[in-house]
């Protein structure tokens, strides 16, 4: 065997070995950090369209976990005059869904209702085995 074909052996060798424990590392955290769903965080509220905000009113924010999930529901507003339909016109029409993140394989998803005259948007993480 070659010089350069041996070298080239060995760096597959080592690039799978590290890409390896680099999955396992990130399987064990899933099964055993990450198997119970917690809240979304401040930060894992999603950026919204220009000239739509989250409210800040007291009591609009609410943090609950059932059925496997837990959520946070916030309202959406839009600049002053614009209707709660018009609103959420301007949001995503269904509800996005996809890995928490690189490391946490748990679902994340965002959506947003129209419900009683506000538009009600909601971030919910699930638990990694659902």
């Amino acid at each position: 065997m070659s010089p350069q074909v041996r070298r080239a052996l060995v760096g597959l060798a080592t690039a799978g070995l590290v890409a390896g424990t680099a999955f396992l590392a990130v399987l064990l955290l899933n099964v055993t950090l990450y198997l119970e769903p917690s809240g979304p965080s401040e930060s894992e509220l999603p950026e919204l369209p220009p000239g739509l905000a989250i409210g800040d009113e007291p009591g609009t924010r609410i943090d609950t976990c059932g059925s496997g999930s837990c959520y946070r529901e916030f309202d959406v507003v839009g600049e002053a005059g614009e209707s709660a339909a018009e609103v959420r016109a301007r949001l995503p029409v269904r509800e996005e869904c996809g890995r928490r993140s690189l490391v946490d394989w748990r679902p994340r998803c965002v959506g947003y209702d129209l419900r009683a005259g506000r538009v009600r948007g909601y971030v919910s993480i699930g638990a990694w085995l659902d």
